[in-house]
Order: C-alpha cells, then sequence, then structure tokens
C-alpha cells in the first residue's frame, strides 16, 4: 500500500505517537553538513527520497514512547528516520522521543539574501537582519515570523516584508510531500532484510549497523543489554557502543572478525554469545588497569585490541591461565597499538587473528603475525620517535610507561599520575619541557617540520593542571633543578643539566638524548613482559634506592618517637615495644656495643636508640600492636594498607642488603610504599622522604 503525507502532518503525527522506530533502526547519525544539504533540497523543492513504513499488525519492539494498546497495528520507520529526526527538531525545537545518539543541532540559520544555509556563527550572523533562524520561522509561520519582529524591531519587520517570498518559500517546506510506502510483512526477520537491503542503498549502513539489525530481530532485548552493560563499563572509564557490542557477540559466534555469518545466528547463539562477552570483559576491566595500565579507554587508538582478548578469555574458563600468557598478551596490545595493527583493512586483519585464535589459541602465534608486517623486528628505534608527537600511536606506550614506572606529580609526589584522578587542578596536562613560546623564536611556526620538532614526544612530560601552569613557560634550566631526579627519570626526562640550555644545539642534545632514554625504556618494558625477565631501565640506581629507603625509615622513626612523646602520660614505655621481639632487638643492641666498646651502654636504652636497631617488619609490629594502633591509626586509617606497604618496604630492602637484582615487580612495588609513607608523613609535618 502507498500514500502521499505532507511533512507537517507527518510530524503532527509523530508528535500524537502514530509513527514509531523499531528497535532494530540505528540511532541518529547525520552530522551537521548532511542536515544543512537536506534542508537545501528541501528549499529548492529537489527530490528527497521517499519513506519507507512497516506497518505491524504485532507491535515489535520499539524506542521510545510504547503504542497504545487501542492501535490495532503499529507504523514503523524503515527508512526515513535521519531526515524525520531532522525535520521534527527543526520544527518542534526538540528531538522525538526515539532519539538515540547525538541530536541535529537547532541553530540552522538561513540568508534572506543570497538563499544558503549555514550554521550560526557569532562573528557572521549577530546583529545581520538577513540570517534568520530556520527553527523559529518554521515554528512561527512566515506571517507569525514577521508578527514578532515587528514589536521588537519595526525596521526589521519592513525588511522581512521585502523578502516575503522567500521567507513563504522556506515556511511552505512543511507543506513538502512526501511519498510513503507501507510493509504489511509481518515476519520481523523478512522485515529486517528488507531495511537492511533499502539501507545500503541510501545513506550507508556500515556492516556492524546491519548485524545489529538482524541480531535485535532475533533477540529483541539485545540493545537493552547493551546500553545497560556500555553504562556499568562506563563507570570505570571503559566506554563502549553499541557497535563495540555487536561485533564482539559476532567474534563470539562465529569465529570470524567479519559480519559474513551472522544471518545464520538463532537466538540462543546471540545470547549464548552475549553471556561470554559481559562475562569476559568484566575480567578484563579488572586486569587491564592493575597490570596493563589501560585505565581509561579514550586514549586508545583503536577498540579493535579488545577483541582478540575477548575471543581468547571466553575460550579460556573467562581468564587468562596464567601471568607469563597474561603478561604476553599485553605484550601483544602494546604493539598491536604501537605499529597500527587495525590501522588499515582492520577487518581483514582482525579475521586472520581470530582465525589464529580458534586454530592455535596461542598469544605467540598472534605476535608472530605483527612481528611479521614489521620485517620481525619489534623493537622501538630512535628513529621510531622522530617528529612523533601526541597524536602518534607512540604516545599511548608512553603513557602507559610512565604509568608503569609509578610516576608522580613533578611539584607535589603525593599525587599520581593517570586519566581518572578527580578534580579540575589535578587533571593531567601535557607539559612541553622546552616552552614552546620559546621554542617558536627559534624554531619557525609557519615550518611542518619545526612545529613537529617542537611538538615532539620527546618534549612532552605528564604533570597536573596545576603543576603546568605554575611552571609557565620557564626555562628548563631554571625549574628542573627543583624537581626530583627520580621523578624526572620515571618519565624518561635527561637529568644532565647540560642537556637543559634554551637554545637551538640544546634543544636537539636533549631531544636526541630522550629520544634514547623513551626507546630503551619502551623496548626494556616489552621485552620484560614477553621474555618474564627483569630489564627494567628506569629507576635502578641501586644508592638512590638505598637513600630513600633510609629517608622513609628515618622519618617512620621519627613519627614513633613524636607519638610517644605525645602520648607520653597514656602510654606505658615497657609495653610500647612488643615483648616478643624486646630480646631481638636488645641483642642487635649488645652485639653493636660488643663491637663498639666506646660507646655508652646507658644511652642506648632511650628508644631513639633502641629503634636504631629495628627491621622494618618491627616498625610495623609495633604500629599495629592492640595496645598501639589506636595512636597511629589516625595517620594511617587502615590496618591492612600498613601491613602491606611495609612488607613492599621490607622486600626493598632486603634485595638491597643482599645485592640481589631489582626486579620490576619489587622497584614498583618500593616506590608505591616509599610515596605512600611520603605523602602521610608529609600532610602531618613530621617528617618529609
Amino acid at each position: 500500500m502507498a500514500t502521499t503525507q505532507k511533512i507537517h502532518s507527518l510530524i503532527d503525527d509523530i508528535q500524537k505517537n502514530r509513527y514509531f522506530l523499531p528497535e532494530f533502526q540505528r540511532g541518529f547519525r547525520w552530522n551537521s553538513e548532511q542536515v544543512k544539504k537536506y534542508f537545501q533540497s528541501l528549499y529548492r523543492g529537489y527530490p528527497t527520497g521517499a519513506f519507507l513504513v512497516w506497518k505491524a499488525e504485532i507491535p515489535s519492539k520499539i524506542k521510545g514512547t510504547n503504542p497504545s494498546e487501542e492501535n490495532t497495528f503499529t507504523r514503523l520507520i524503515l527508512d526515513g528516520q535521519q531526515r524525520l529526526t531532522t525535520l521534527y527538531t527543526l520544527l518542534k525545537g526538540f528531538p522525538p522521543n526515539w532519539i538515540e545518539g547525538k541530536p541535529p543541532r537547532t541553530d540552522l540559520y538561513f540568508n534572506l539574501d543570497t538563499e544558503e544555509f549555514q550554521y550560526f556563527t557569532q562573528t557572521l550572523m549577530s546583529g545581520k537582519k538577513e540570517w534568520i533562524a530556520v527553527a523559529d520561522l518554521l515554528q512561527k509561520g512566515a506571517g507569525g515570523y514577521i508578527a514578532n519582529a515587528a514589536t521588537i524591531n519595526p525596521e526589521l519587520s519592513v525588511y522581512l516584508v521585502t523578502q516575503l517570498e522567500r521567507l513563504n518559500r522556506l515556511d511552505n517546506i512543511k507543506n513538502y510531500e512526501y511519498y510513503i510506502q507501507e510493509v504489511e510483512q509481518q515476519d520481523p526477520m523478512q522485515v529486517v532484510e528488507i531495511f537492511n537491503l533499502v539501507n545500503s542503498a541510501g545513506t550507508p549502513l556500515s556492516d556492524s549497523d546491519l548485524a545489529l539489525a538482524l541480531i535485535t530481530g532475533r533477540w529483541e532485548d539485545c540493545k537493552d543489554k547493551m546500553r545497560a552493560a556500555a553504562e556499568k563499563y562506563s563507570k570505570v572509564n571503559f566506554h563502549f557502543n553499541l557497535d563495540f557490542f555487536t561485533r564482539c557477540i559476532s567474534v563470539i559466534a562465529t569465529s570470524r572478525g567479519v559480519f559474513d555469518n551472522v544471518s545464520a545466528l538463532s537466538r540462543d547463539d546471540l545470547i549464548n554469545a552475549w553471556n561470554k562477552t559481559e562475562k569476559s570483559l568484566d575480567y578484563l576491566v579488572n586486569v587491564l588497569p592493575q597490570h596493563g595500565y589501560i585505565d581509561d579507554t579514550t586514549f586508545l587508538s583503536t577498540p579493535y585490541v579488545f577483541f582478540p582478548l575477548i575471543y581468547y578469555i571466553s575460550n579460556n574458563n573467562f581468564k587468562f591461565p596464567d601471568t607469563q600468557t597474561r603478561d604476553k598478551f599485553l605484550y601483544w596490545v602494546y604493539n598491536a597499538l604501537m605499529w597500527g595493527r587495525y590501522s588499515s583493512s582492520s577487518e581483514s586483519a582482525l579475521d586472520r587473528d581470530v582465525r589464529i585464535l580458534k586454530e592455535t589459541n596461542s598469544v605467540d602465534e598472534l605476535i608472530k603475525m605483527v612481528a611479521l608486517v614489521r620485517g620481525g623486528n619489534l623493537d622501538v628505534t630512535e628513529a621510531d620517535l622522530e617528529l612523533q608527537g601526541v597524536r602518534s600511536r607512540l604516545y599511548q606506550i608512553f603513557y602507559i610507561l610512565v604509568r608503569r614506572n609509578g610516576a608522580a606529580d613533578w611539584a607535589d609526589p603525593s599525587l599520581p599520575l593517570y586519566n581518572n584522578i578527580i578534580g579540575r587542578t589535578y587533571s593531567i596536562e601535557r607539559h612541553h619541557i622546552f616552552p614552546k613560546s620559546k621554542l617558536y623564536k627559534i624554531f619557525s611556526s609557519s615550518s611542518s617540520y619545526d612545529k613537529s620538532l617542537v611538538n615532539e614526544l620527546a618534549n612532552i612530560a605528564l604533570i597536573t593542571s596545576a603543576t603546568n601552569h605554575s611552571i609557565f613557560n620557564n626555562d628548563p634550566s631554571a625549574y628542573l633543578p627543583n624537581i626530583d631526579a627520580n621523578q624526572l627519570r620515571c618519565q624518561f626526562v635527561p637529568v644532565e643539566p647540560e642537556l637543559w640550555t634554551m637554545s637551538r644545539d640544546g634543544y636537539l642534545a636533549f631531544i636526541k638524548e630522550r629520544r634514547r632514554l623513551l626507546a630503551l625504556g619502551i623496548n626494556s618494558f616489552l621485552n620484560e613482559l614477553y621474555q618474564g625477565k627483569s630489564t627494567i631501565h628506569v629507576s635502578r640506581d641501586v644508592d638512590q634506592w638505598r637513600q630513600r629507603l633510609e629517608e622513609v625509615e628515618l622519618a617512620i622513626r621519627q613519627l614513633i618517637l613524636d607519638v610517644a612523646a605525645e602520648h607520653e602520660e597514656d602510654i606505658e614505655p615497657k609495653s610500647y615495644i612488643p615483648h616478643h621481639f624486646v630480646a631481638k632487638v636488645d641483642g642487635r643492641a649488645q652485639k653493636y656495643l660488643r663491637d663498639n666498646p666506646s660507646e655508652d651502654p646507658e644511652e642506648f636504652k632511650s628508644l631513639e636508640k633502641q629503634l636504631q636497631f629495628f627491621d622494618i617488619s618491627e616498625y610495623c609490629e609495633l604500629m599495629i600492636s592492640s595496645s598501639n594502633w589506636q595512636y597511629f591509626e589516625p595517620y594511617f586509617g587502615s590496618k591492612g594498607a600498613v601491613q602491606s606497604r611495609f612488607t613492599q618496604l621490607q622486600n626493598l630492602r632486603n634485595t638491597l642488603a643482599h645485592n640481589r637484582d631489582l626486579t620490576d615487580v619489587i622497584i614498583k612495588d618500593g616506590e608505591a610504599a616509599i610515596l605512600w609513607f611520603s605523602s602521610i608523613l608529609r600532610k602531618y609535618s613530621l617528617a618529609a622522604a
């Protein structure tokens, strides 16, 4: 059956819930340019297609308001959603209740002199009588628009009258007539097939759109499940959309990276694949921030790296079988991101990777595929870093490495550097170590090469917004000496002052050395993941770690002494040190006195001297003992946290004392503990490390 209907009548019917949008329809996708061209065609009376409507006796699942039970059938829009959403929004001033996605803008303007459509621009249109708001004109009508102008600005209304022909022509868009074809087929899957065929010839639907329509046709609740999951994961800064979930279902259910076999899936197949998807993602969003330093998906260049992970996990009891496999998958993820595994022909590359996992269930084979494209060499060279800025794929691994190294803010080491820190003042900003404003006095801002050189990743550090503003455009030689050298090393910043000179040669020497440090750091980190070897380059200065550990120990001793002095009326001196290790501490002191007979034994009866013979674990036991914890709880809050941090310090101290290799884990945990204690002790002005 076919009929015709004018735009104003269509919009009224939508408002009266006589037209609906089926759940399998995609969201609103038109951009502003498409909307502008559409109105240009309507104004000139050009053909703009027809509408295809499904007249369903048994209502399918729909978007927005549900149809009335009194209706004997439901009209569902199969083709025309983008146009009708646009028209409704401009004529009513707000989008229809079925809107999904970003609604069309309502600030479309029309020039009565040139007859062109443009979106509002303050400098171009403000105070210019020839520019009128399209939505305002359509809502008031030409006559109403002129009458309203007369009450505000009589001079404007005189001008509008001279343009009455064009005003009426614009207003007459509401009388533009559309041909409407109705489909009375009642089989939802056949209707979905019609929808896909028709829309593939109009504004192109992606393969994901078409697949989602097929999935929704068989399993109407799938989008509700996807939306709920998207909201759940966004709360932990993993942002996934319906296209992402659609591909997850397809990959798991078909073992393919393309959508070719989705039409053959049953409702049970789809539900089973979705359950596996969600269970796999639940696991990943907990593993990746902790072990992969991926705490936010917005800085990743592609979501495609998730699909092989999800496929593997869903087929391996929803977890990595061991830490070695986990680390190798992380190694693959980082390399896939760095070398653009999915930057071109992404579907084909994904299909190959999924097939590899299906046939071998081996991450090593995935790694070989990335290496093959790179000529067998996955190492990052200094040349790879040349002229690469924050928009390059290498920025991702730089951020991950900064996170992994436990880097903190340069002005306040208590503040960690990660994307999800709370408060605008503490948000991460990309800081030019050599100020851009001064470099452009040396290099040309009009040269693309020089601009790339100035904004190279080798000149970028991550710091908080507050610190970035405080440094402003000072020379590196002026502010870098005030920053902890270890924090500079955590971001691979050269610590040699001779490389901080604000000059052309100085800058070129600086970025050359930083490229070397970055390449070395990236390769060490990745090799450690793949080979299981601790080849960490950053912060491996043994003397530096001994010094930092000693500073924290001295601060802890001072805290213990200050607490004893503050509560001397309540604390029994003999019970302050737990009795079960008094003998051990006394034995160490006696041995020291035997080795140093010139020392006065009486001095070693003081608490201050006794603390010098404590092991790190004994500081912890003193603090958390049942009689003492009440005095230390205000400082540390959690007894479990104190025990955990002391264990990390103990491991670092034992490694240094026995000249064992400083492994990645020991360095990472030790630095975390040092930063934790330092921030607490500094907060209470007891001591600083």
